[in-house]
């Protein structure tokens, strides 16, 4: 089947050509300046189809290049039908009649529905044709027996496809035509259409258009809302007594994510072109503390956010304090320290001996000075641990040291 060019983005424009016609910025002869050297070809259109009017018929005149019907020349019908395509080159043409207002069916010279049917027009050197008329048939509706839709995730890197639905009559031609929005899309003619990360936010939809020769054209509009972004996936978390990092796989299309947890929000990222994965470490937690956190994807560039990845986790139990050692230890005195315990906000340091009673000192630091102590005495120590909340605590193994003489 040969092409024709410039058919079907003419008729899938015919709202905005009308518009032109009205406006009075399309003229009834395709040009008032034509060289003398070209010819024309003229004729009539009427029909008996209920409110057809000759001057919404175009008369396009095509020419065979390269296997495709092509554009040659067009003109309007006048009030009375009369219409003159002009500034042909000699050569063999054929005539296309095609009513904008589909009150009658589009038709080609002569009296047949499909281009590689039509006679051809044979015009000379500066010949005017006359004599090529057209009287249309009512052009007949289709119906929809199943409407048309559209299938995919809205989410960048996902396919959209449209189910063209079903007609009667069968076997009509179906044309395409992708919108962003509101905009046509340009190329974008196909079933399917590619959401890609500059299309977040914008609304996408697809108009479907179906014909069939003898039949108006019947268009739907399918509106499948705005392009959002993909809840992550993949969301990990590895916890530490008072902290947590999370992982998860980037969002095509996504600038910036938000972390919540325990009604704190946290927002950050930035730019992540190229990034596959996403880290993020949230501290100040309490030790073995279930929480329950959310990630979620966002756009800086629109308001746009995914629908949040959910994980529940537990911190690690609070470990307990190791390595004590002494320090400036004197007669009836002696430092006790410790390396920092993670999650512990503060320490309660246990002191005794044999047939005396425990004595407790406390501190927030990592160790204090023991006052109070015997000379040359052994000395018994434990270091107790506690969370922010005092809910986690852990104590150290028994210690033991020795003050000096004097």
């Amino acid at each position: 089947m040969l092409k024709v060019r410039g058919r079907v983005a003419r008729r899938l424009s015919t709202v905005a050509l009308v518009g032109a016609l009205a406006a009075g910025l399309l003229t009834a002869q395709a040009s008032s300046a034509v060289a003398v050297s070209t010819g024309s070809i003229q004729g009539t259109v009427s029909s008996g189809a209920s409110g057809f009017d000759a001057s919404e018929v175009l008369v396009t005149a095509y020419e065979l290049e390269d296997d495709e019907w092509v554009e040659a020349g067009y003109g309007w019908p006048d009030g009375e039908g009369r219409y003159s395509v002009d500034g042909l080159a000699a050569g063999d043409y054929r005539l296309e009649f095609y009513d904008y207002s589909e009150t009658a069916a589009t038709e080609y010279w002569d009296d047949v529905t499909d281009i590689e049917d039509a006679d051809d027009v044979a015009v000379g050197a500066a010949q005017v044709v006359t004599g090529k008329d057209a009287v249309l048939a009512q052009a007949l509706p289709i119906d929809s027996s199943r409407e048309p839709s559209i299938s995919g995730a809205r989410t960048p890197g996902s396919v959209l496809t449209v189910d063209p639905g079903a007609w009667v009559p069968g076997d009509v031609q179906v044309f395409y035509e992708w919108m962003l929005n509101g905009e046509e899309v340009e190329g974008a003619y196909d079933r399917t259409f590619t959401l890609t990360a500059q299309h977040v936010g914008l609304p996408v939809a697809a108009r479907v258009t179906v014909w069939k020769p003898g039949y108006r054209y019947e268009t739907r509009t399918l509106y499948a809302g705005a392009v959002g972004l993909a809840t992550p996936t993949g969301l990990n978390v590895a916890a530490t007594p008072a902290g947590a990092t999370f992982t998860w796989n980037a969002v095509p299309g996504a600038t910036d994510y938000r972390l919540t947890m325990q009604g704190r929000t946290r927002t950050f990222g930035g730019s992540t072109g190229g990034r596959t994965a996403m880290t993020f470490y949230a501290g100040s937690l309490e030790p073995g503390r279930t929480y329950t956190a959310s990630v979620e994807a966002t756009a800086s560039t629109r308001p746009v956010s995914s629908v949040p990845a959910t994980v529940t986790f537990t911190t690690a139990a609070m470990p307990a304090a190791t390595k004590l050692r002494t320090y400036e230890k004197k007669a009836r005195s002696s430092g006790v320290a410790w390396p920092a315990v993670e999650g512990a906000r503060r320490y309660e340091i246990t002191v005794w001996s044999k047939g005396r009673k425990a004595r407790t000192f406390k501190t927030v630091n990592r160790g204090r000075r023991l006052n109070g102590l015997k000379p040359a005495t052994k000395y018994y120590v434990r270091v107790t641990s506690f969370s922010a909340d005092d809910l986690s605590r852990s104590v150290s193994r028994k210690w033991t040291f020795t003050t000096r003489k004097k």
